[in-house]
């Protein structure tokens, strides 16, 4: 690429040699300097524009930013590349952030103007001022014409541009012309006054007041020409000018008679040859002419103020006049014959190209026909170019060479294509299949083009968001090459392969080159110095990671980024890549929190740098994230946000697009909306041969079909999905498939398939440690669904812990194994537990809220209201003081239980909220009454849940009869177990219930005679009778009161 002497040949201010201080003009220019942010110099060539605004600056002294233009510019990424160039120099030690026009901006290049300019002014000290000179070689349909006036609108009050043109200001510059904002020195201002032409002549010595005002007529004011008539009077000859020249021809006369033509011809040899490189320094003055004494020649020129401009800063350069170096090429036309003048162009071409001029070398060669030394520069300058953005300075230069020049080099086809990728994908498929072809053949035979021209190609798929199965073919292509060759041919070939398989894992995530290539990343990773390639490699294979369910790999990938991405000199699209990733990664590990902080800091880098191109995808994540929490109103937002940033022919946006719509739609039931926009995605989507994506959408209208009762046509969708995502390993697919399909053998009563298919999706889900188990979150589905496995048994632990994680609610009351954030035993030792951690209190201050707890409690499900609250727990204290008692005690307790919700309150009527409250005793008598009695092993499982009685020790009137009702649900559950177990003859089982029974309730008469019944039987009359003195004591001293007459007649028999 252009080196510094190149940079800083368009980047420093002529100095002039015995430039003629024109007052007049000077003070002008610093009116207009004073009031204006746009100066304007427009004259005809040699009028002393640039002689002008030079002097003025070196008077005045202001920070200078000088920017020479050149045709050049029309590519605005060269215009951006070289004028930070110039701002860095104006910064001085403070370093800028500039960036490279490249591809990600240029969807709002406005928005990049302003941003690079407000990034400029930030670092560079006013009062400063930019000079465009020699603006008329822009061409007239540059982009830079219209983004100047963007630019200027940045600059701070204490900032101007001055513009040095031969033409005035394009029509895009109308806002600053009617609102009088351009200060203009034009033709009429820069004619020299007879005053000025008598200072100039004072160069010659003996000139009268007639000859002088002779001449100031003949040149009409005109600079150039007042300096070459002098020039001929100092050599004695007479004026011959009778007017000053109109066409360029009569310039060229001029140039002819009183420079080129008193000369001798070694020295024009020199003017001519050194005229072929737009400048020179005494080296490459005598490289161009083969001429010893050419820089001499030069700097006599210089000194004499003969169009010659002398640029000094790490060496010294000159630079012909504008107007004199083109009189300077039309005599190398008339004085060479055309092979001498190409062969002497095609040497300048070489020393232009050895001093990195090399636009002019491209130009030269392309002259001459050197089509060899020109293909080998382009391929030379190639990756550099685009890194920089100048994609279409580079298609520019490849242009040069004729189409049949072009087809038969295979690297100029590669590097043509690479320039094309983002813009045109399917044309810059057709030059890397070409290149590729040719790199196969004959004597261009080429590994690394061979390797680089298929990953490009694989790329181009992904660039394009069409069809992208051809990429597959590819892929194979790439396997076989690397079998062919034992591997990369070198370490930079294989990074740059690995930032170009985007559109193979797409096609393909299962394909065997990439499980291949996978391995090798780390190894990568590591050699890489680059951190933009870095990312380039992460961020092309982490979703093979990501879509698989492995969120541990995808989190040693990003680390390796992680540490590097706290500097300031990241560039912000490598930032915005990694934050990017770093959401997707959250997201999908449900740190919804992570995920949004990282999705706002990309947006906001987008917006900042103008990176618009990036929106759409972030948007899109931002919605996955909100559909994976169940924020419909969030996801919908989005969704808004989205469909103004999506373009039409961007058939994968459409499709994801109307898959965060289905989403939205079946969240909120609307199951119309919700196959429409689910149909939609598929067939827009399926095209495209994006299976994962693809999976992801027929498993989303499963999801809908399901709700409209359309199993056989959800199950059909599935088993598709099923099968991507068994081939393709995609674990993640398959957990939603799977458990879709277990929800629609639910529905359909097919309960063995359903957990089948439950049980397999859950096992799967808990290899992977998967806690988005819907895309389109439905707690109240999901609880269900989840409450299911769990009454099955089904990964009890895994399913208890996404519970717990996702912040689901029992769909109700007494769920079994259901991990209840609060627990509360309330049979037998009264415990309260806290997310499984039992809650240690003590003190007074807790003993309200506890009694309110109990309270609770004891009302279940139904609640109670606050006034009968009020009334039991306070009942001396009057309304107002029973009121506030009860806010205080119910915040205590809220506060106790760490969990608000837990105490539902709906128009002062106070409950419990079973979703997140387990009550040990409610789970007893839900159980107790759907028991099946002749169950033995189900009445066992309710009885072992009976550890004591209901708020054993609680005397309150409130807490009785709750506490009867259970105790006798106990005790016949009891006796009817013992009953089944006398039946089946198993008599030693029966006493052991009995007993427990007596040990829970020792007044129990019933329990009491039927274990003696079983001793009897058992032929164990003494501890029969040891039953019966233990009970009657019990009786006697908790009661009162002896046993029935049928206790003691059974007592009486056994003794």
């Amino acid at each position: 690429m252009p080196g510094r002497a190149a940079a800083l040949a368009k980047l420093t201010p002529p100095r002039l040699h015995a430039v003629t201080r024109r007052e007049r003009l000077l003070n002008l220019l610093r009116e207009h300097h004073r009031h204006h942010a746009l100066i304007w110099v427009t004259g005809p060539p040699g009028a002393g524009k640039t002689s002008l605004v030079a002097r003025y600056l070196a008077e005045h002294k202001p920070r200078t930013l000088w920017y020479h233009v050149d045709p050049g510019d029309a590519d605005l990424a060269t215009f951006f590349h070289y004028f930070a160039q110039a701002a860095q120099a104006a910064a001085g030690r403070k370093k800028l952030r500039l960036p490279a026009l490249t591809p990600e901006f240029m969807a709002d290049v406005p928005g990049f103007a302003r941003r690079f300019m407000r990034e400029l002014w930030a670092k560079v000290p006013v009062p400063a001022t930019v000079v465009f000179d020699n603006y008329q070689d822009l061409p007239a349909g540059a982009m830079l014409h219209a983004v100047l006036p963007i630019a200027l609108a940045e600059f701070p009050i204490e900032a101007t541009l001055a513009v040095i043109s031969r033409g005035e200001p394009p029509s895009t510059f109308a806002r600053e012309l009617t609102h009088n904002m351009v200060g203009h020195i034009r033709w009429e201002h820069l004619r020299l006054t007879l005053e000025e032409t008598r200072s100039l002549a004072s160069s010659v010595p003996g000139l009268d007041h007639s000859t002088i005002a002779s001449l100031h007529t003949s040149t009409n004011g005109w600079m150039a020409g007042t300096i070459l008539m002098l020039e001929k009077l100092k050599a004695n000859e007479t004026l011959s000018l009778s007017a000053a020249p109109e066409t360029m021809a009569e310039v060229f006369q001029y140039f002819d008679e009183h420079i080129f033509a008193r000369a001798d011809l070694s020295t024009r040899e020199v003017l001519m040859r050194t005229a072929l490189l737009p400048w020179v320094t005494g080296a490459i003055a005598e490289a161009v002419s083969d001429h010893p004494v050419a820089a001499q020649i030069i700097r006599d020129l210089y000194q004499r103020g003969l169009f010659v401009d002398r640029r000094a800063d790490a060496q010294v350069r000159y630079q012909y006049h504008d107007l004199f170096r083109e009189f300077l090429l039309d005599r190398c036309h008339v004085h060479y014959e055309r092979e001498e003048l190409s062969s002497l162009k095609r040497t300048a071409a070489k020393v232009a190209e050895k001093y990195r001029q090399v636009d002019t070398a491209v130009d030269l060669y392309a002259e001459t026909q050197a089509w060899d030394e020109l293909s080998r520069l382009i391929c030379e300058i190639g990756e550099a170019m685009l890194a920089q953005g100048r994609f279409h300075t580079l298609q520019r230069y490849i242009s040069l060479l004729p189409s049949a020049e072009q087809q038969q080099r295979p690297w100029l086809l590669y590097w043509s294509g690479m320039s094309r990728l983002v813009f045109d994908p399917v044309a810059a498929r057709k030059d890397l299949e070409q290149a590729h072809h040719h790199f196969m053949i004959g004597e261009h035979q080429d590994a690394a083009g061979l390797f680089l021209s298929c990953s490009g190609i694989i790329e181009s798929y992904h660039c394009g968001v069409d069809d992208m199965a051809p990429a597959i073919t590819w892929g194979d292509r790439l396997e076989q090459l690397l079998n062919k060759n034992n591997g990369f041919p070198s370490r930079l070939i294989e990074a740059r392969v690995l930032t170009n398989l985007q559109g193979l894992i797409y096609a393909s995530t299962h394909h065997p080159l990439l499980s291949e290539l996978e391995e090798s990343v780390d190894r990568i990773l590591s050699s890489l110095d680059d951190l933009a390639s870095r990312c380039g490699v992460v961020a092309t294979f982490v979703n093979l990671p990501l879509w698989r369910g492995d969120f541990r790999r995808v989190r040693e990938m990003l680390d390796q980024l992680s540490p590097y991405m706290g500097s300031a000199l990241v560039p912000p699209v490598t930032r915005l890549h990694w934050n990017v990733m770093e959401a997707n990664w959250a997201w999908n590990v449900r740190d919804s929190t992570k995920a949004k902080e990282n999705l706002s800091q990309a947006l906001a880098l987008a917006e900042k740098f103008g990176i618009v191109v990036f929106k759409p995808m972030i948007l899109g994540i931002s919605a996955y994230n909100a559909l994976a929490a169940g924020d419909d109103k969030e996801a919908e937002r989005l969704a808004d946000l989205l469909e103004t940033q999506i373009q039409s022919h961007h058939r994968l946006g459409l499709g994801q697009y109307s898959f965060y719509r289905a989403g939205i739609s079946l969240i909120r039931n609307d199951l119309s909306a919700a196959l429409h926009h689910a149909t939609s995605a598929l067939n827009t989507t399926a095209p495209l041969s994006l299976p994962f994506l693809t999976g992801n959408c027929r498993v989303g209208l499963a999801k809908v079909l399901l709700e409209l009762g359309e199993f056989v046509k959800a199950r059909e969708q599935l088993e598709q999905a099923l099968e991507y995502a068994r081939v393709m390993r995609c674990s993640t697919t398959e957990v939603h498939g799977l458990l879709t399909m277990a929800q629609i053998f639910f529905r359909e009563g097919e309960v063995t398939q359903g957990n089948k298919s439950l049980r397999e999706g859950l096992r799967v889900a808990r290899l992977i440690d998967y806690l988005v188990l819907e895309y389109w979150w439905r707690p109240k589905v999901m609880a269900e669904l989840l409450a299911h496995a769990l009454a099955a048994d089904i990964e009890v632990e895994y399913v208890r812990s996404v519970i717990r994680r996702r912040n689901l609610r029992a769909p109700s009351p007494a769920v079994k194994h259901w991990p209840y954030p609060v627990k509360i035993s309330t049979l037998g030792q009264f415990d309260i537990a806290i997310d499984d951690i039992s809650l240690t209190y003590s003190g007074k201050a807790q003993r309200k809220p506890l009694e309110l707890l109990k309270y609770l409690c004891a009302t279940g499900t139904q609640g109670i209201n606050q006034e009968d609250i009020e009334e039991a727990l306070w009942p001396e204290a009057d309304g107002e003081a029973a009121d506030q008692a009860f806010r205080t005690t119910l915040h205590r307790l809220r506060k106790l239980l760490r969990h608000d919700a837990a105490v539902k309150c709906l128009d002062r009527h106070f409950s419990l909220d079973p979703t997140l409250v387990s009550l040990d005793y409610m789970a007893f008598e839900r159980m107790a009454l759907d028991v099946d009695h002749t169950d033995t092993t189900t009445i066992e499982q309710t009885l072992s849940l009976y550890r004591g009685h209901f708020l054993q020790g609680e005397t309150a009137p409130w807490v009785l009869p709750v506490r009867e009702r259970l105790r006798a649900r106990f005790l016949e559950l009891t006796e009817r177990l013992g009953i089944l177990l006398e039946e089946r003859g198993q008599d030693g089982e029966a006493a052991q219930q009995y007993l427990h029974a007596l040990e829970v309730e020792p007044v129990a008469e019933v329990m009491c005679r039927r274990v003696m019944m079983m001793y009897v039987r058992l032929g164990r009359r003494t501890e029969a009778i040891g039953v019966y003195q233990r009970f009657s004591h019990a009786l006697r001293v908790k009661l009162g009161v002896p046993p029935t007459q049928e206790t003691v007649s059974l007592y009486h028999t056994i003794m």
